[in-house]
């Protein structure tokens, strides 16, 4: 007995869904939902009109057309019998339950261990803590990727042949890190590593993987590089809070490149676009990052546990008179050129004579490590070269 869909209204669906993509022709929010109404409103005074023959109130709230949409769908698709594919009702695109006083939190992010990077550790560590509150449900979204992009992203050959097997390796690396069981989810979205960003990009939708009633907090880390190719629905429209966090300067990688000053002035742009679309709130980690909108600069990565003893550690033998550092200083990050490799070289051959019998230890891994460490060598520069390790490495 359910009508089918009218042209207008599937109209109405193809706009509102190509939101995204109108964003990156500078075709804003509001005007795709006054076009959305519009198509709907044939249907909306039809219903209107019956109700008022019938002598009853109108049976549409013109402030609600997006949500009719929905309803409409919903019901038509429910007509034909038809399931969702995550196997729950046509219901789900109502508000989340949290009937049970707790928020759902989604914590989505653009890498995940082994690959040692910072878009992996601190939002594990993120999902860790939230969850060790016990206030709030989280939901750790990480990439999954095939056997060859494995081989090209993990270290020292690390490969996993199902999600269950990488999620047994995550948590038990987060177990020996934190000292605790953490009480969180953690779901797998497909994606692939794209060898000239050096970066993994999602493939699909991301948003689909996070059932609708559990879309109330999302934590998008890197919010521009999780959208850059997103075509689903935003994610304002999906949860009811989204915050960013910007972890990367991608201008400043991509400054590096051929053309790389007019590839910039793009991607600034698709960035400010992205995040302005997707975000009610961006926090930049540090002033160093791209400024966009909506933005504020903020740390929310917290502090290690062990930094905090080591700093104890150091404050009670300065009490003691003993010298709470005998050594000089250290350099760590992945080694690639764009980490700031190109500038300390630059800066310890220029400086050379003035730094005589400085030592400088540097802790790495990475594509360029071996031109890094040639360079290096050439100049007969006074590196000593380590592997990659954590930052709180006992070693350290």
């Amino acid at each position: 007995e359910v009508p089918p869909l009218d042209v207008p209204e599937l109209l109405a669906v193809l706009v509102r869904q190509s939101g995204p993509f109108l964003d990156q022709f500078g075709i804003r929010r509001n005007l795709c939902d006054k076009i959305v109404e519009n198509l709907c409103s044939k249907r909306k005074n039809q219903l209107v009109l019956r109700s008022l023959v019938a002598g009853e109130p109108p049976a549409v709230d013109p402030d609600k057309i997006s949500d009719e949409l929905d309803l409409r769908i919903a019901s038509v698709l429910q007509s034909t019998g038809h399931c969702s594919e995550r196997g729950g009702s046509w219901t789900d695109f109502m508000k989340p339950d949290v009937t049970d006083g707790k928020r759902h939190v989604a914590i989505v992010t653009t890498a995940s261990l082994p690959w040692m990077t910072g878009t992996a550790v601190n939002p594990l560590f993120r999902a860790a803590y939230l969850a060790k509150s016990a206030k709030q449900k989280v939901t750790l979204l990480v990439p999954w990727l095939c056997r060859s992009d494995q081989e090209l992203v993990y270290p020292n050959n690390l490969t996993f042949g199902s999600p269950e097997e990488q999620e047994n390796y995550i948590r038990n690396w987060l177990e020996e890190s934190v000292g605790f069981k953490a009480d969180f989810r953690i779901s797998f979205y497909p994606g692939k590593f794209s060898r000239e960003r050096r970066s993994i990009i999602p493939a699909g939708d991301t948003s689909q993987f996070i059932p609708s009633k559990n879309a109330d907090i999302a934590i998008l880390e890197e919010p521009e590089h999780l959208n850059w190719y997103h075509h689903g629905k935003r994610w304002t429209d999906k949860f009811n809070h989204v915050v960013g966090i910007v972890h990367t300067n991608y201008l400043e990688y991509i400054k590096r490149e051929k053309n790389g000053a007019l590839q910039a002035f793009f991607v600034k742009h698709i960035n400010n676009l992205v995040t302005r679309a997707h975000c009610h709130r961006v926090l930049r980690l540090s002033a160093a990052t791209q400024d966009m909108p909506k933005s504020v600069i903020c740390n929310v990565h917290g502090v290690n546990p062990k930094f905090l003893k080591i700093g104890e550690k150091v404050a009670a033998e300065r009490e003691l008179g003993q010298q709470a550092f005998s050594k000089g200083a250290y350099f760590l990050g992945k080694m690639v050129w764009a980490k700031g490799y190109k500038e300390l070289i630059d800066l310890l051959a220029k400086h050379k004579n003035d730094l005589n019998g400085f030592k400088l230890d540097v802790y790495g891994n990475g594509e360029d490590a071996h031109e890094v460490q040639s360079t290096a060598k050439r100049l007969d520069l006074n590196l000593n070269f380590q592997k990659g390790r954590d930052h709180a490495d006992d070693s350290l």
